[in-house]
């Protein structure tokens, strides 16, 4: 019985490093930009083959060659509507993609705490409903 046993060591120079904020942001912006591009085309692929789907397809069904036309047209038909769906979840995925990169590559600032005596005023209105019962003293 013959075993191969394949061990590879990392060194330190090859062990990945964290990544700043602009490298991090330029991973998104490239990601963002592929995955739009990407639904761009499945985008493109699904209109083109719905619309050669529908113009196959036949007005009237009487002969075998224009039946076995008209299957082809509605798998075309079926493939590109599956296609043009499948493009939305990257159009999505894209922007959020793109929003993360804009957060990581703007250059202001976003604060965490406020500086001790700045006086903030917030106004609010409200009401208020309680849920107690209140016992009525008389």
């Amino acid at each position: 019985m013959i075993h191969s046993v394949n061990a590879q060591t990392i060194t330190e120079s090859e062990k990945q490093r964290p990544l700043s904020d602009f490298e991090l942001g330029q991973m998104y912006l490239k990601k963002s930009k592929d995955q739009k591009t990407a639904s761009w085309i499945l985008l493109g692929t699904g209109v083109t083959l719905n619309l050669i789907g529908a113009f196959i397809v036949p007005n009237d069904l009487e002969s075998t060659e224009k039946l076995q036309s008209s299957q082809t047209g509605a798998a075309l038909f079926i493939v590109g509507s599956v296609s043009a769906l499948m493009s939305v979840p990257l159009f999505i995925s894209g922007e959020k993609y793109k929003a993360r990169a804009d957060i990581l590559l703007s250059e202001r600032e976003i604060p965490i705490s406020f500086e001790k005596g700045r006086n903030i005023s917030l106004s609010s209105f409200g009401i208020g409903i309680s849920l107690s019962k209140r016992k009525n003293k008389k």
